[in-house]
């Protein structure tokens, strides 16, 4: 018996579960090996200094995203620890990408071989693994989206008891993110017909429900309108980054970095096979997938116009629809040869994203992959005879993991010269905080270079190719320098 035949059994339950549990091991060796991002220490920062009452107020007086991902996270900390925090998120996130991809596989169930391939790229997803392991609202709001979408577009009838979690799930993903409200006027101008029967009938029938859900919305409306809004400007890029950037993360994901821009190229001989496929995508296809392909398109459209695709957190969903449109266009190609190598092209895209993912290298985030932690152990190893090290950076990253160790003095005004002797002094291209501390260590790399020794950290070989792409400035294709 082929492993094929094996695992279908039963719907392939069980290999289902065996995914799940793959799935659940591989997100906590992400969150094992990782090392928080920018936003993640300003997330640390804001619960460590205030209780949860407090934090409601504050964000929502501050940021431009809701209070929820905070308040959920401070219970995370409080239980798992800031590393382990989004483990709280866990069991949530595996009932919902377990209901979406109930739903969305039962287009495959006269081919098992589709569904099989199907599955892994689903549930094994590294834009999953590497965006929803994170302290911020994603973590949470992905899972819901997904977990929506699978119910109005692969489902053909609702039940109140659905509709009413599908409601539960937007208010929650409302106080995770505004993002929210274009999620919502896209899934209802896709579906309106079934959405306006459907849901007005929940209404009519249920209207304590209703009213319920409508009024917790009001608290968290009103501090969008009077602050939120106005705030928002920082989650605007360009119009060049609100295109390229959904364009890679829709096709392979931000995790392969520089293979993401090959994505660009597979996508068009999708479109080739597309157009030698016309008939059966009139036909089949688009009559089928008529609404899906209809929000999937407006959702892109209005992230670009608004300049909100710059961030690629702002259309994983769309890498999970892209993959239902690529396996399901595999079941009408007729090329045997060509739907095989596609397949492994694809399977392939997705365990070399989980590797990068897991080791947290040639990641698109923040578009330089810093090695903080290789930094922290040659701090920690380097000029072992200093009781107390001297650092001088810049780099909120490196300043965050050391803050609280005895051993080291960061960015003292005061540093005389024989301490020279136990000075780090690192210059990082990403991650300049406060323009003072920038000024300060580029004060004393130029005074000590010629008296210290310089260890150029880090070796960068896409340095070239995301200097032309990102816009970065890389120096000497160098991601960190040290004097020590």
């Amino acid at each position: 018996m082929s492993l094929l035949s094996k695992t279908q059994n039963k719907d392939f339950f069980i290999f289902k579960i065996l995914l799940f549990i793959i799935f659940s091991l591989l997100v906590y060796f992400r969150l094992h090996s990782k090392t928080f991002f920018d936003d993640e220490i300003a997330t640390i920062g804001i619960i460590n200094e205030r209780d949860i009452f407090s934090i409601y107020s504050y964000v929502n007086h501050w940021d431009v995203s809701p209070p929820l991902s905070y308040i959920l996270i401070y219970i995370g900390e409080k239980i798992f620890g800031f590393q382990y925090a989004p483990l709280l998120f866990l069991p949530l996130q595996i009932y919902c990408l377990n209901s979406f991809i109930k739903l969305t596989s039962k287009i495959f169930f006269k081919n098992n071989e589709i569904k099989f391939y199907y599955l892994i790229c689903i549930i094994l997803n590294p834009i999953f693994i590497l965006w929803c392991t994170s302290l911020r609202w994603y973590s949470l709001w992905v899972p819901l989206a997904l977990y929506i979408i699978g119910k109005i577009f692969f489902q053909k009838h609702r039940d109140f008891k659905e509709i009413f979690l599908i409601l539960t799930s937007l208010t929650l993903m409302f106080h995770l993110n505004y993002l929210t409200i274009i999620f919502i006027f896209c899934l209802y101008f896709s579906n309106f017909k079934q959405i306006n029967k459907e849901f007005f009938n929940f209404i009519k029938n249920k209207i304590f429900l209703f009213l319920l859900i409508f009024f917790i919305n009001i608290p968290q409306i009103y501090f969008f309108f009077s602050n939120h809004l106005m705030n928002s400007s920082s989650q605007y890029g360009d119009y060049f980054f609100s295109f390229l950037y959904p364009a890679i993360t829709i096709v392979f994901g931000n995790s392969v970095f520089p293979l993401e821009i090959i994505s660009i190229l597979f996508f068009f001989i999708l479109i080739l096979i597309l157009f030698k496929n016309i008939d059966i995508f009139k036909k089949k296809i688009f009559k089928t997938f008529k609404n899906l392909i209809i929000f999937f398109s407006l959702f892109f459209i209005i992230i670009f116009l608004f300049k909100l695709g710059h961030k690629p957190r702002h259309s994983i969903i769309l890498n999970y629809i892209f993959i239902i449109y690529f396996f399901v266009n595999l079941i009408f190609l007729k090329n045997l040869t060509l739907k095989r190598l596609s397949i492994v092209i694809f399977i392939i895209f997705t365990f070399f994203g989980i590797n990068n993912t897991i080791k947290e290298e040639n990641l698109i985030k923040n578009n330089i992959n810093l090695p903080i932690k290789k930094i922290l152990v040659f701090l920690k190893n380097e000029k072992n005879e200093c009781k107390i090290k001297y650092v001088f950076t810049h780099n909120l990253n490196i300043k965050f993991y050391i803050k609280n160790n005895n051993n080291y003095v960061i960015n003292s005004k005061v540093l005389k010269k024989n301490n020279y002797n136990c000075t780090f002094i690192i210059k990082t291209f990403i991650a300049n905080d406060n323009q003072n501390d920038v000024n300060l260590v580029n004060q004393h790399f130029t005074k000590a270079k010629s008296s210290l020794k310089l260890k150029n950290f880090e070796y960068d070989k896409f340095s070239a190719i995301k200097e032309k792409i990102f816009k970065n400035k890389i120096k000497n294709n160098f991601i960190v320098e040290i004097l020590y």
